[in-house]
């Protein structure tokens, strides 16, 4: 998981890698090619789907000659990378959005709905994130939609990647939708006003007065990287509340009134065993519980 070059999003996540799209102008496809590794220092560690040998699944990370891993082993051909399923439990900011394969189409038909199925647990056992999908292909919601496989949780955000307005998109009111405008010199007439209602956000790469003047109707969020326009929506502008499992992996107890706290706002208790031992940390006091105890000892250690 790497930082965003987005700045609508804060990370960028790519369990799968890959695609069999033949789109026009792909830039994804050069940097997957020149990134590709040499499959005979990891002959051990490939498997191949059982049908479609055109797929790939990998349990470590692949390497090179010189102990390097590489980011995209089989180029361009569609391939799970299992490990990187457990890098959501890394300790990213709360409340972070992540973007959800970058460098692949997580919903092409080639893609098995095992690694779908994959994909989504790892994020519903990380609630505290959002999580935004993008897509050329949103048959692919409908499908899993349809047989109760899309996640409808208030962090699981489906978007349909466009570049002009005859092309289809995902929208609907049980599911967070949003639509990302690829950079194009084609003529945005008109939306049915019937679907961009139950589309929350629309981001472009440059202003388009058409879809601007939409989004102003209708009142949804707009975002132009290219532009002074940033709005998010409020879900995803705001920092998501801890989960008790989470706040005791992220935050610091109390060791007198046994609650939780930012490490950064407690205070340490530290021993020292002679004159010359070793400082020892012991424990954290909030700053209530620290002042009770700097009252108690008559201690005034001022401002």
């Amino acid at each position: 998981m790497k930082k965003s070059k987005y700045k609508w999003a804060d990370y960028t996540w790519n369990p799968i890698t890959g695609c069999l799209a033949q789109c026009d102008n792909c830039k994804n496809k050069d940097i997957m090619l020149k990134f590709c590794g040499d499959i005979r220092y990891n002959i051990s560690k490939v498997k191949r789907n059982a049908e479609n040998e055109e797929l790939f699944v990998l349990e470590k990370p692949f390497v090179t000659g010189n102990k390097g891993n590489v980011p995209y082993p089989f180029g361009t051909a569609p391939t799970l990378h299992q490990y990187r399923l457990e890098e959501l439990q890394k300790s990213t900011r709360n409340g972070s959005n992540i973007l959800v394969c970058t460098k692949g189409d997580m919903f092409g038909d080639w893609i098995p709905d095992e690694w779908v199925d994959n994909i989504f647990q790892a994020c519903l056992n990380q609630p505290r994130h959002n999580y935004l999908f993008i897509t050329k292909n949103p048959d692919r919601y409908l499908r899993l939609a349809k047989n109760n496989k899309l996640p409808s949780n208030s962090n699981m955000w489906y978007g349909t990647k466009i570049s002009n307005d005859k092309d289809s998109y995902f929208f609907s009111e049980k599911y967070n939708c949003f639509l990302y405008i690829e950079e194009t010199e084609n003529k945005f007439k008109k939306f049915s006003e019937n679907s961009l209602e139950k589309i929350k956000w629309i981001i472009t790469q440059t202003s388009i007065d058409n879809v601007n003047q939409a989004t102003n109707d209708l009142k949804i969020s707009f975002y132009i990287e290219n532009g002074d326009k940033k709005e998010m929506p409020t879900s995803l502008s705001a920092e998501k509340p801890l989960t008790e499992a989470a706040e005791k992996q992220f935050k610091t107890l109390c060791m007198e009134c046994k609650i939780y706290g930012k490490k950064g706002d407690m205070n340490s208790v530290t021993i020292r065993k002679g004159r010359r031992g070793t400082n020892k940390t012991i424990g954290y006091l909030c700053d209530t519980c620290y002042n009770k105890l700097l009252d108690k000892w008559g201690v005034d250690i001022g401002k």
